[in-house]
């Protein structure tokens, strides 16, 4: 996306995140997003 937004906003500042679908591996993108962990919690 980064690339289609750079030559009409050449001077936007651009956060890249991880982005899941909902499925397995959705928490994980979430937590590398945010910088959290797991519990351990089941």
């Amino acid at each position: 996306m980064e690339d289609s937004i750079r030559p009409y906003f050449p001077e936007a500042e651009i956060i890249s995140i991880p982005v899941a679908d909902g499925g397995e591996g959705s928490v994980d993108s979430f937590l590398a997003a945010v910088g959290g962990k797991k519990s351990g919690w089941t």
